[in-house]
């Protein structure tokens, strides 16, 4: 369950926004209210953007090869549920690859701080899962994200499949093609995510369109960030609705680099949202106001 808290800090006039007004913490458990956070300090970053969909299947054979068997946390339900759809092609997205060197060039200014990019064909989900168990203080995931409504009712975690992300040659079970034995399929689904160790992992950042969004049940919001939450990692940051490519390689430059002059994850968040939100032509809160942080701290 998605729960929000209003605190109010300052006056607001009838032209700003009640974002303004209140300083809202998303939390997804009411427990986190009455729980003390040790902050650590940031010493490493992975990364993913600039991805190839369309990865040839022999690259794809020997990018797969690099990591061992399929883990325990392979769960290839997305075939069943997708049938025989074809979804249209996956494009390319070239400010993804901008975006995230970007971020790195900024995270390089932070001593002892090292980051590890995925990008082309490396960005498969083979390497994604290989990061289950790992010490991570960011993770960074630029590309394709997709949530799947259905008049089908699927119930519990089973709608997880219908939410995820989209990796190195996801063009060919997107679009129903065949892909080379023992390789994954590049959709990561909220699903396959739920049966990964992100306990060590602090921050992920979700910089697609529409990861918050998930299948509505009385139990909550089933998506990535549910997905996300059930492997343990502690804050999410993530999108509501298609966002400007512009709009958003500029609150991800300036979030990184509020981090990297030693403000709080959450503050860092905020000062970068007002960045956007005060800059012209992104003063229309579709620019600014569809990142969201879940369960962000104050340190």
């Amino acid at each position: 369950m998605l729960h929000q808290i209003a605190v109010e800090y300052a006056p607001i006039d009838h032209e700003k926004t009640i974002s303004d007004k209140y300083e809202i913490y998303r939390v997804s458990s009411t427990r986190f209210l009455a729980m003390d956070y040790m902050p650590r300090p940031m010493k490493n970053s992975v990364l993913y953007g600039g991805i190839y969909y369309d990865s040839d299947t022999t690259t794809m054979k020997q990018e797969s090869n690099r990591y061992s068997t399929r883990s325990a946390t392979s769960y290839t339900s997305f075939a069943d549920f997708n049938r025989n759809e074809d979804r249209g092609a996956l494009s390319y997205l070239p400010g993804t690859k901008t975006e995230v060197e970007n971020i790195i060039g900024t995270l390089k200014k932070k001593k002892k701080m090292t980051s590890t990019l995925y990008e082309g064909s490396q960005a498969n989900e083979e390497s994604f899962k290989h990061l289950s168990g790992s010490d991570i203080s960011v993770l960074h995931i630029a590309t394709h994200g997709f949530f799947l409504p259905t008049d089908e009712k699927i119930s519990g975690d089973q709608s997880l499949v219908q939410s995820g992300l989209l990796l190195s040659g996801a063009n060919y079970a997107w679009q129903n093609r065949p892909l080379p034995e023992g390789v994954e399929d590049g959709i990561l689904t909220a699903k396959e995510i739920s049966f990964m160790d992100l306990r060590k992992t602090d921050l992920v950042v979700l910089s697609a369109c529409q990861t918050a969004l998930g299948e509505i049940t009385g139990e909550g919001v089933f998506g990535l960030q549910r997905g996300f939450k059930k492997a343990g990692a502690r804050t999410i940051i993530m999108s509501l609705w298609p966002v400007d490519d512009n709009a958003t390689l500029l609150m991800m430059t300036e979030f990184y680099a509020n981090l990297t002059k030693g403000m709080s994850k959450r503050d860092a968040f905020l000062a970068a949202q007002n960045k956007v939100k005060t800059t012209a032509g992104f003063e229309n809160p579709r620019y600014w106001a569809a990142f969201i942080m879940l369960d962000g701290n104050e340190n």
